[in-house]
């Protein structure tokens, strides 16, 4: 199981939605079963750009869920990029399966997401 470190210095998280706002959406199940344009609508209603200082990346984690490309991380990704004046950086993915659908909060922090970036050509380097 991956060991969870004190990010030092990584600004606080704002939350966009609640979750259950976000399953009500009509547009959810086709954005998790990899509907770009469904994913970019939600996008679109629920990213919130106040309170978000200056950065030079948003970096969406990219993941597969039951078996299908959850296509609302690159979208809330590009949303937010765009209106903040980032690059978007898609060379990060997930590579654990850890259920994370259905679950609370309690059940997302027992069962943490690892990932894995490019670092160069050919190399990779797991976070």
């Amino acid at each position: 199981m991956p060991v969870r470190v004190p990010w030092n210095g990584f600004p606080d998280v704002i939350v966009h939605s609640s979750i259950y706002k976000l399953k009500c959406l009509p547009a959810y199940y086709a954005a998790k079963r990899g509907d770009h344009k469904a994913a970019s609508r939600i996008a679109h209603a629920l990213v919130k750009t106040e309170n978000i200082g200056a950065v030079d990346f948003v970096v969406p984690v990219i993941q597969v869920d039951r078996g299908r490309y959850n296509a609302m991380p690159v979208a809330f990704g590009a949303v937010l990029a765009k209106h903040i004046g980032a690059k978007l950086w898609l060379d990060v993915c997930q590579i654990n399966k850890v259920d994370h659908t259905d679950a609370g909060a309690q059940g997302r922090l027992q069962r943490p997401t690892s990932i894995r970036r490019s670092l160069t050509q050919g190399q990779m380097s797991d976070l």
